[in-house]
């Protein structure tokens, strides 16, 4: 008999989900993000379709601007900026 790994179930989401909540108690005023939540561990991410909210957020989350990398995504693919 071999071990079966556990299923995935919603409630293995609930630290992302309590995270996700958290964010809109606190920042609940910024720009509206697409929203990811990852299914392989306790990940939420955010997605921001203009530079100017990507900018507004690190402020809100008084991230230094050399902490953090922009990615713009196209058609065309992906580039970092």
């Amino acid at each position: 008999m071999t071990d079966q790994p556990s299923p995935q179930t919603l409630a293995n989401q609930k630290p992302s989900i309590a995270a996700l909540a958290s964010l809109t108690e606190i920042f609940g005023h910024l720009p509206m993000p697409y929203i990811t939540v990852s299914t392989t561990g306790p990940m939420v991410g955010l997605q921001l379709p203009t530079p100017c909210d990507f900018k507004t957020w690190r402020e809100g989350l008084q991230v230094k601007p050399c902490s953090v990398t922009l990615n713009t995504y196209s058609a065309l693919g992906t580039s970092g900026a």
